[in-house]
């Protein structure tokens, strides 16, 4: 997880008052690495983090597939996955980046298969 700015701001504002970089580190908790490379990136003002990355799909175009899914909406994971030209870990993994779920409604059990599991009693 990243520093916040408000950290990092705090720690080259203590660096650029000649603080001992050894003694920042062990103030506020944070690397020495961390340190140096906040200090190489405040001289490009830079500072800012760069996370979290979001990620998009390069192998696969989620247009074509959400029109295919539209189209056929019975398919299975890997039948997607052979009419995209990708694997299935692939369809897998854009469901999960687009909140697609494939879960189908499942039927309820019947009365009579219920009351065969109690005791004869209770019948």
């Amino acid at each position: 997880m990243a520093y916040s700015l408000d950290l990092r701001i705090r720690a080259m504002e203590l660096l650029n008052s000649n603080e001992d970089i050894i003694e920042v580190s062990g103030l506020l908790g944070i690397s020495l690495s961390s340190l140096y490379r906040w200090k190489k990136r405040n001289n490009t003002k830079t500072l800012k983090p760069s996370y979290p990355k979001s990620r998009v799909a390069y192998k696969l175009d989620e247009r074509a597939m959400i029109d295919y899914i539209s189209s056929n909406p019975d398919a299975y994971q890997h039948e997607i996955a052979s009419a995209m030209g990708v694997t299935k870990s692939t369809i897998q993994w854009s469901f999960k980046r687009l909140g697609i779920t494939r879960k189908k409604r499942h039927h309820n059990t019947k009365n009579e298969m219920k009351n065969a599991a109690l005791p004869m009693k209770t019948r």
